[in-house]
């Protein structure tokens, strides 16, 4: 080791997506450096360039960071540097296969011995947690740790943008031995495949912008403003049915609850919330959940149904068709069975 000194549960959702709603974000430092990014037909390749590790040391732990990288903090896993980053699927495709490799390696002289990551904890709350201990199959490890270098997190949608979130590891330590390897260097290989369908990307000028600062690979969207998915036409949903008490409505914010809720009258009531966004130019309506499970299917890609289910149809309508970007689900979990999650 190196030697040195009310009965309601409200839950409000941003709907950015016609299949997904996007629980997690990555902050990006602005005017941060881009990788280097090639398209081959259906192989996307991205190279990164890392600065080298500086390491400091706290009582008889070592601790490593890296410019522009965060800390990796899984509970009882060495804390080291990753480098969350944010890939745009193109439009038509999803991700087949991911794969890393590192490129120009060191290892760092000296031995180390990291800390673990810890689970976050409140006081007062319970009695006393025990404190996480380091996960005895990694740091009985002689080899390097992590295995892979890369970690493919998650692919959500935002407004019918896919995007794929990715943890990329350039410093690599073995426990045992104390050692640290680093590369300042990686490549990402993401393999496509044509996608079975997709959602219509729904963009608006703040989010085209927010999208170009996050993404490593914005030149990406383009393929999203030539997309040339069919739209609906009339009567194909329950909100687009002429005969339909929603016919041509087309609401900004949503609120989804039950026929007595919907009815209430009082200053802090559901209607007197829509009113309220009403007058701040903000379309606002109540969708009453007897009209949603009696209209939506519920049927389940595994099989059988539920009421979840039915309500997650409605809300993907929404935004398909009106381009809702926000919806309130009001109630206990009688009113909204819990998970409504999209």
């Amino acid at each position: 080791m190196r030697n040195k000194g009310l009965f309601l549960q409200i839950a409000i959702i941003a709907i950015f997506a016609a299949s997904n709603l996007i629980g997690t974000s990555t902050s990006v430092a602005a005017g941060r450096k881009r990788p280097h990014v090639t398209r081959n037909n259906n192989v996307m390749v991205l190279e990164y360039d890392f600065e080298e590790p500086q390491v400091f040391t706290e009582g008889d732990l070592d601790f490593v960071t890296i410019n522009g990288l965060e800390r990796y903090n899984k509970a009882g896993a060495p804390v080291i540097p990753v480098k969350p980053v944010q890939i745009l699927v193109p439009a038509g495709m999803k991700i087949e296969k991911v794969t890393s490799k590192a490129i120009d390696t060191f290892q760092l002289p000296d031995t180390y011995r990291l800390a673990h990551g810890t689970k976050p904890f409140r006081k007062d709350v319970g009695p006393p947690e025990t404190p996480t201990q380091p996960d005895p199959e990694i740091f009985s490890m002689t080899t390097f740790w992590p295995v892979r270098q890369h970690n493919l997190v998650t692919v959500q949608t935002n407004r019918g943008y896919n995007i794929a979130h990715v943890n990329l590891f350039p410093l690599q330590y073995s426990p045992k031995a104390g050692k640290i390897r680093m590369a300042t260097k990686m490549r990402l290989t993401v393999r496509l495949a044509p996608a079975d369908s997709h959602h219509r990307a729904k963009p608006t000028k703040h989010l085209k912008k927010k999208l170009k600062r996050k993404l490593d690979n914005p030149d990406t969207m383009e393929s999203y403003d030539t997309d040339s998915a069919p739209t609906k036409g009339a009567g194909d949903t329950p909100l687009t049915d002429p005969g339909g008490p929603y016919y041509g409505a087309n609401y900004d914010y949503i609120v989804v609850t039950n026929s007595s809720l919907a009815g209430l009258s009082d200053p802090y009531s559901f209607q007197a919330l829509c009113d309220s966004k009403i007058s701040r130019g903000i379309a606002a309506g109540i969708i009453t959940t007897d009209w949603i499970l009696a209209n939506y299917d519920g049927t389940k890609p595994s099989g059988g149904s539920d009421n979840q289910t039915r309500i997650r149809n409605f809300l993907i309508d929404a935004y398909e068709t009106w381009g809702t970007e926000y919806a309130l689900l009001g109630g206990n979990k009688d009113i909204i069975p819990p998970p409504v999650v999209l």
